[in-house]
C-alpha cells in the first residue's frame, strides 16, 4: 500500500469516528459545547439599548426595614398598590404563597384586592419529586392555543414536545382567582448550575399545559387573550405567536435562550429598584411607568440564585428579567421596547446539528487533501486556517446574528487528525526505502 494509501485510509476512518461521536453526543462535547458558547456571551454579554422591564427588588435593605421574608401579605399588598400608582405595563411576582397567611386570613384578602386592581401575574413552582403536588386549581386553564404546521394527518400530540413537571406548587385558591395569570417560575440549569436556556412552557402531570413566568407575563402587559403555539410534527415547536405584537422562535421543546447581560452595578441601577424605596415613596415614578415590572428578591440570604453564562452568581428574578426583556424587544418589539442593536434572544435552529456534521465531515476532506496531495509545507498553514474559519464563522453567526452553532468539536477533530496524518508519515519515513510526505 503507498504512503497516501494509508494516510487516505486513517484519515477517513478517524473523520467516520468523529461525525459518529458528533451524532452520539456523549456528556464531554455537551460540556466543551456549552463552554464554547458560554465564551462567546463572556466576550460579547448583551448591552442593552433600553430597559423595558424593572425589578422591585425585596433586597437586604427592605429586609432590614420590614422584616424577615414571609412579609405579611397586607404589606405585599401595599407594594402591589404602590406600584400599581405608577401605571406599569404588567406586575408579575416571582413569589409563592402555597400556605394561609399566618397573620390571618384578612391578609390574603387585602393581597387579593391589590392582585384584582392591577395587571399582574403570579407564580408557582415546579415541585421536586419529594415535594406533594397541587391539584388543578381555578387558574389553571391554559391561555394557550395549539396550531399544527405541514401534515396535519400525522399523529402527534403537541405537549409530548414540551418539558414535564412532576407537579406544580401553587398559591392559595383567593390569590390565584384574583391574578390575572398564573405562570412557572422555572428556568433551566445545566449539569454545571449555569442556566443557559429558558423553557416557556411547561407540562405538568395532569396534562395541562402552563406558561412560564416571563411568557405570561408579557401575554398580560399585551392584553392578550391567548399565545398561539406552532408546532410541526417533525421538528417540534417552532414559534409563540401574540397577535400584530409579534412572534418569538423557540427550539423544539419550547425553550429560549437569552443573550445575558452582565447583572454589574450599572444594570442594577438601570432596572432594579428597592422595594423598600417604593414603599417609603422614594422611588420616582417614572422608574416604573410603562414598564414590565417583577417583583422578587436579590437577597442571598434568601437562597434564589443561580448563575449565568456571564455572571458566577446570580438572583433567580434576574434569570426571569433577561427572559423578559429578550422576548419584549425580540418579540413584541414596538409597543414595549425598542428593537435596535443585537438579538436579545439567541437562537439554537434546529439546523444548526446537520451543519455542523457535514461541516465537520467538509473540513476534515478538505485537510486530508491538503497533507496528501500540497506541498508538505502547507499541511499545518491549511490545518491553522481550517480552524479559524470554522471559530470565526462561529463567531460571526453570534456576533452579528445571534445564531449558536457550535465550532469547537470539528476544531478539535481537524487538531487531532493533522496530528494523527503527520504521526502516520512520520512512522512512515522511519520505514526503510520510505521518505517524504503521507
Amino acid at each position: 500500500m503507498g504512503k497516501r494509501g494509508l494516510a487516505a485510509i486513517v484519515g477517513v476512518a478517524l473523520l467516520a469516528a468523529a461525525c459518529v461521536l458528533m451524532a452520539w453526543e456523549p456528556a464531554p462535547l455537551r460540556l466543551l459545547r456549552n463552554a464554547t458558547f458560554d465564551q462567546f456571551q463572556r466576550l460579547s454579554p448583551r448591552e442593552p439599548g433600553s430597559h423595558p422591564v424593572a425589578v422591585v427588588d425585596i433586597d437586604d435593605a427592605s429586609l432590614a426595614a420590614y422584616g424577615q421574608c414571609p412579609w405579611p401579605r397586607a404589606l405585599l399588598a401595599e407594594l402591589v398598590d404602590r406600584i400599581g400608582e405608577a401605571e406599569p405595563s404588567a406586575i408579575a411576582l416571582d413569589i409563592v404563597f402555597p400556605e394561609p397567611d399566618r397573620m390571618g386570613p384578612e391578609n390574603d384578602a387585602a393581597l387579593a384586592a391589590a392582585l384584582r386592581r392591577h395587571p399582574t401575574v403570579l407564580a408557582q413552582l415546579a415541585a421536586r419529586n419529594d415535594e406533594p403536588a397541587d391539584p388543578p386549581g381555578p387558574r389553571d386553564r391554559s391561555a394557550l392555543a395549539f396550531r399544527q404546521l405541514g401534515d396535519a394527518a400525522a399523529a402527534r400530540d403537541p405537549r409530548d414536545f414540551i418539558q414535564p413537571l412532576v407537579g406544580v406548587v401553587a398559591s392559595q385558591p383567593i390569590l390565584e382567582a384574583a391574578a390575572g395569570g398564573t405562570a412557572l417560575a422555572a428556568y433551566d440549569s445545566d449539569d454545571d448550575g449555569i442556566v443557559r436556556h429558558v423553557p416557556l412552557l411547561f407540562r405538568g402531570p395532569d396534562g395541562v399545559v402552563r406558561p412560564n413566568l416571563a411568557l405570561e407575563a408579557l401575554r398580560v402587559a399585551l392584553g392578550r387573550p391567548t399565545v398561539l403555539v406552532s408546532w410541526h410534527a417533525e421538528r417540534g415547536l417552532v414559534r409563540l405567536d401574540m397577535g400584530p405584537q409579534g412572534s418569538v422562535a423557540v427550539d423544539a421543546r419550547g425553550r429560549v435562550w437569552p443573550h445575558f447581560a452582565r447583572w454589574d452595578d450599572a444594570r442594577r441601577q438601570a432596572v432594579y429598584v428597592s422595594a423598600r424605596d417604593v414603599l417609603e415613596g422614594k422611588a420616582g415614578t417614572e422608574r416604573l411607568r410603562g414598564r414590565l415590572v417583577l417583583i422578587g428578591t436579590s437577597a442571598p440570604g434568601l437562597g434564589d440564585m443561580t448563575a449565568s453564562p456571564v455572571d458566577a452568581v446570580v438572583p433567580g428574578v434576574e434569570i426571569h428579567a433577561q427572559a423578559l426583556e429578550g422576548l419584549i424587544l425580540d418579540a413584541a418589539g414596538g409597543p414595549l421596547g425598542d428593537r435596535a442593536g443585537p438579538p436579545a434572544l439567541l437562537a439554537r435552529p434546529s439546523w444548526a446539528r446537520p451543519v455542523e456534521a457535514v461541516v465537520l465531515a467538509a473540513a476534515g476532506l478538505a485537510l486530508l487533501a491538503a497533507v496528501l496531495f500540497a506541498p508538505p509545507a502547507l499541511g499545518l498553514p491549511a490545518c491553522l486556517a481550517i480552524v479559524g474559519g470554522l471559530l470565526g464563522g462561529s463567531w460571526y453567526l453570534f456576533a452579528a446574528h445571534g445564531v449558536l452553532v457550535d465550532p469547537s468539536f470539528a476544531a478539535v477533530a481537524i487538531v487531532l487528525l493533522y496530528a494523527v496524518l503527520m504521526y502516520v508519515a512520520a512512522l512512515r519515513r522511519g520505514a526503510p526505502g520510505d521518505a517524504g510526505s503521507p
